[in-house]
């Protein structure tokens, strides 16, 4: 209106959305996995120096008053005198450092009549019950080599012995020095959605009700996006958008040696717009079901 000054016009800022962090609880950015040395050195263990008893099965925790796990690490002043007695057998292994404490892993698989202070657990089953996700991260890494180490005892080239190496990240054959080094074996997890719908299955070995994202190993000589589209149409008969496949997140799921790479994806619209029809006669999973918000 003339003869009114205009309030001064604030320029619009648009609000950008930031996506909520992504926690992967079996690996923690805080733990810095690089090594001071290539090898154990008894001299510089101290009281910052933690043990972790474990094999490759779990590795030694307790249940606390407040009724959750805590991982039974050993300090370096205690450790002294069973590296050099119980523990002189045991293979040690080298998990990372953080908060100031460097941890290491006391394989104890090929060690007889050693007692441990507590129960040996699987990091798998313990989504809820340890006490942080840096254990979580450590007792992770500690079954992982451990499984590694058992599994590779022998020469896969020659059949001759191998012994471990670079503070536990690798074995040697004895014989023709052959490096074995950890295996990972790459899996992919998808969310398949189709409008407001997103697709889930069960196997029949699970507890009743547990649904959960399709997964499956990606084969020799295919692209994680191609493990996408295979898995869900080899499971459920859905087809998979191609161009659709977004990767998410990833995290380590050694039990025994996996890593979980996980995916967004569309199923192919069908031509009514209706939902596509799920098919599971294969037996790769019992059931599969499309969920609506």
């Amino acid at each position: 209106m003339e003869g009114v000054a205009a309030k001064e016009q604030k320029p619009c800022v648009e609000k950008k959305y930031k996506p909520k962090p992504i926690v992967c609880y079996y690996s923690d950015p805080e733990l810095n996995r690089i090594k001071d040395s290539t090898e154990f050195i008894l001299e510089k263990v101290d009281k910052n120096t933690m043990f972790l008893p474990c094999n490759g099965n779990g590795t030694c925790a307790v249940r606390e008053k407040d009724d959750r796990y805590h991982p039974v690490y050993v300090d370096g002043e205690t450790a002294k005198p069973l590296l050099s007695r119980e523990w002189k057998k045991a293979n040690l292994i080298y998990l990372g450092k953080a908060r100031g404490k460097t941890y290491i892993g006391v394989d104890i698989t090929l060690v007889d009549d050693i007692k441990i202070s507590g129960d040996m657990l699987r990091p798998k089953f313990l989504r809820t019950d340890i006490i942080s996700r840096l254990d979580a991260a450590i007792m992770t890494t500690a079954v992982g080599k451990a499984t590694f180490h058992k599994n590779s005892r022998f020469c896969g080239r020659c059949g001759s012995k191998t012994e471990s190496k670079g503070f536990g990240t690798k074995r040697v054959c004895t014989n023709c020095g052959y490096e074995v080094f950890p295996r990972q074996d790459p899996a992919m997890i998808v969310l398949v959605s189709h409008g407001e719908y997103c697709l889930l299955g069960r196997q029949a070995r699970w507890p009743k009700g547990w649904y959960s994202c399709l997964a499956g190993f990606v084969e020799v000589g295919e692209s994680l996006e191609d493990a996408v589209v295979r898995e869900v149409l080899e499971e459920s008969s859905i087809h998979v958008e191609r161009d659709s496949v977004r990767y998410i997140a990833s995290q380590p799921w050694p039990f025994p040696q996996s890593y979980m790479i996980g995916f967004h994806a569309e199923a192919k619209k069908t031509e009514d717009g209706s939902l596509p029809k799920i098919d599971c006669s294969d037996d790769e999973l019992e059931t599969a079901r499309w969920i609506s918000r």
